[in-house]
């Protein structure tokens, strides 16, 4: 019946939920422990008898990692933020881009995605296109 279709979605858009809300819990925690060894310049710490200017080197570039992770987690934090609130405006699996539907496997792949796997697909040319080639270098 259409009240059986209707109390189904329901449930599992209440799973979905928690799934991103669990998801979000998770990397938020792993973002602030990244912060917290950031801040407290742990890494620097390794310094000792026989330090030398290439040990500086590496504990930059240890840095650098470390602030590049803890960009992707803030980004990912947002990504999800952003699909909750779709969820609750009912647009959770409208393309951003299309308009379309974005399937429900693709859904349970990528729980925070905004656009169809096409859309995603030419979001990501066109990214890779702007980005500078390596080879250039």
């Amino acid at each position: 019946t259409k009240y059986q279709e209707v109390v189904m979605k329901d449930v599992m858009r209440q799973g979905v939920k928690r799934m991103l809300f669990e998801k979000r819990k998770t990397i938020l925690q792993s973002a602030k422990d990244s912060m917290k060894t950031m801040l407290s310049g742990e890494v620097k710490k390794i310094r000792g008898p026989g330090f030398e200017q290439g040990d500086m080197a590496t504990i930059s570039q240890i840095e650098n990692m470390q602030s590049r992770q803890f960009g992707k987690q803030v980004k990912l934090i947002k990504s999800i933020d952003m699909a909750l609130e779709r969820l609750n405006n009912g647009t959770y699996n409208i393309c951003e881009e299309c308009g379309g539907k974005i399937r429900e496997k693709r859904l349970r792949a990528v729980p925070f995605t905004r656009y169809c796997r096409n859309c995603q697909e030419h979001y990501e040319s066109r990214t890779l296109m702007a980005s500078p080639s390596m080879h250039a270098l």
